[in-house]
């Protein structure tokens, strides 16, 4: 599992049977693209608690399915059938693939009362003779408002099997499932970007407000990690005056963590000051070079777009020269 914010948090479904199976982790942007489409369908026009469908798109890495993004589906009921437009569906595939390349279909989603196992099955045979998706998560937001909101997030995943293997939530007639765990999971740019648009849904977007609360956050880091070393110079302290007795446990520790730490050499007689800011330049500038190094990349990638579109193949056609940077 990639890299996540905390721990994953189980959802509810998760631990109610003997799950069996691969975990699927749930973006952020899937679960926003799927509670935003309820709640237009909601207040649009519909009196009675709607379900929406879409198709869910992600990676499988190891034993775990990232689901990372989301589309709408089309889909139409007559006479309490469903009916897919599977046109629209392999459409809209297409266009994500363009902007996700990484991102598979891996299945459909339901928004909104849960529909029955008959229900799931029918569905799933539909929107298997479009794509072969093996996978169902089921989001039912009402759930938040009841008692049974404390035990996690209103969701599960179910996985189609082979009638040999699964026997839960089956139907004689349609494809078996089996429900998988589910973790919710975030990674730095999700977290931003979800924060970012609550702030705008909210309407208390104000400039310098998100840097004030990052920087203040920094500060809170700094002062816990000065509070700690303190501890261990006091326990140190202690140790040498014999008030404590050493540990030769505890004195491993704070010599590996001695060791690991970033080191500012200072010379004889120098002053720290000095010595710790010339650290942070040589820094800063390792980072304006790869900054630079990533922009001259840029621009090389941009040339060879706009040769592209003018009908170049060749570098040798119509030399685009500029200053300081020979082509």
């Amino acid at each position: 599992m990639r890299t996540s914010h905390s721990d994953p948090q189980p959802a509810t479904g998760a631990a109610e049977t003997d799950v069996v199976g691969s975990t699927v982790a749930v973006h952020p942007l899937v679960l926003i693209s799927a509670n935003d489409h309820l709640t237009r369908i909601t207040v649009q026009h519909t009196p009675s608690p709607p379900r929406v469908y879409g198709a869910v798109l992600g990676s499988v890495e190891g034993r775990v399915t990232h689901l990372r993004s989301a589309f709408e589906l089309h889909v139409s009921e007559q006479a309490d059938e469903l009916s897919l437009d599977t046109g629209h569906l392999l459409e809209r595939y297409d266009m994500a693939r363009q902007v996700f390349p990484d991102h598979d279909l891996l299945g459909w989603y339901c928004a909104g009362p849960p529909p029955g196992p008959a229900a799931v099955a029918a569905f799933h045979m539909q929107f298997r003779r479009a794509h072969d998706s093996t996978l169902v998560l089921l989001v039912d937001p009402a759930q938040l408002l009841t008692e049974s909101a404390a035990t996690g997030l209103p969701l599960r995943a179910l996985e189609a099997v082979p009638s040999s293997e699964g026997s839960r939530s089956s139907s004689s007639d349609g494809p078996q499932f089996e429900e998988r765990t589910v973790a919710v999971v975030s990674e730095e740019d999700e977290r931003m970007a979800a924060e970012q648009l609550l702030t705008d849904a909210a309407g208390d977007y104000r400039p310098g407000v998100q840097l004030m609360q990052y920087l203040q956050s920094q500060r809170s880091a700094v002062e816990m990690l000065r509070t700690r070393l303190q501890l261990i110079q006091r326990y140190l302290r202690d140790v040498q005056t014999d008030q404590v007795p050493a540990d030769p446990s505890i004195l491993r520790q704070i010599r590996a963590l001695g060791r690991n730490g970033h080191v500012v050499d200072v010379p004889d007689g120098g002053d720290l000051g000095r010595a710790v800011q010339s650290n942070t330049n040589r820094t800063l500038q390792a980072l304006y070079l790869g900054g630079l190094t990533k922009a001259i990349t840029a621009l090389y990638q941009t040339v060879d777009s706009l040769r592209a579109a003018d009908g170049h193949s060749t570098r040798s056609h119509s030399r685009l020269d500029l200053p300081g940077f020979p082509l």
